[in-house]
């Protein structure tokens, strides 16, 4: 997936645009000083200031202390790191996680980083498909393009997953 915007809403914040929401990771090219640590965020939408609201996508719903059981943090956020090293610049792809977003922030680049350096990448569990649906109507062609987004390319990742906004599951709809 290529993305369809970078925003800075603020000196140093960098907000990446995917488009839609989606299960998947990236790969970003990263440059800087040896030492410099650039974090990512991710949400399913920002605010009207243009900053990211990550609160829709915190891991099982820790949204204040006490939630979660001992060691759990106030807020579990979805983020990652990168520790910038010798080889600069370097493409950074995360390993053994995936994240449902359509917005990530950047902190720690010096500059906004350019759309041909970035790349969504999507997964999901192989799901064989049973079935499909056209119509003469655009807007249900659409709304079944978005279901199937929904339904096997950003719940179906091994298992169903907590919906992050709605305190359910995907089983309940």
């Amino acid at each position: 997936m290529t993305p369809v915007a970078v925003t800075s809403p603020e000196n140093g914040v960098h907000i990446v645009d995917m488009g839609v929401n989606f299960t998947g990771t990236y790969k970003i090219k990263l440059s800087g000083k040896i030492g410099d640590t650039i974090k990512f965020r991710f949400g399913e939408r920002i605010y009207e200031d243009g900053s990211l609201n990550p609160m829709t996508t915190v891991i099982g719903q820790i949204k204040r202390k006490g939630v979660g059981g001992p060691g759990a943090p106030e807020i579990a956020w979805q983020t990652d790191t990168y520790v910038i090293g010798k080889d600069s610049p370097a493409w950074f792809e995360p390993e053994f996680t995936y994240h449902v977003y359509r917005y990530m922030e950047i902190k720690g680049l010096n500059k906004a980083p350019e759309i041909s350096d970035i790349q969504g990448l999507a997964i999901h569990t192989n799901v064989e498909n049973a079935g499909d649906f056209t119509s003469s109507s655009e807007l249900l062609n659409e709304i079944q393009e978005i279901t199937e987004r929904t339904f096997w390319r950003t719940w179906s990742v091994s298992n169903p997953i907590a919906l992050p906004g709605k305190n359910s599951v995907m089983g309940e709809i």
